[in-house]
């Protein structure tokens, strides 16, 4: 049996600049981190 999940998130461009806090983290530590993903969907 295979598992598998994928998921794709599709960004503004603008969005650049709003991540910019979070430039040069790893996959790791934005996934650890609460305000990232606050920042990602809001």
């Amino acid at each position: 049996q295979i598992k598998f999940t994928a998921i794709g998130v599709y960004l503004e461009p603008e969005i650049v600049g709003h991540l910019q806090p979070w430039k040069g983290k790893s996959g790791k530590e934005l996934a650890e981190n609460d305000d990232f993903f606050e920042a990602l969907v809001s």
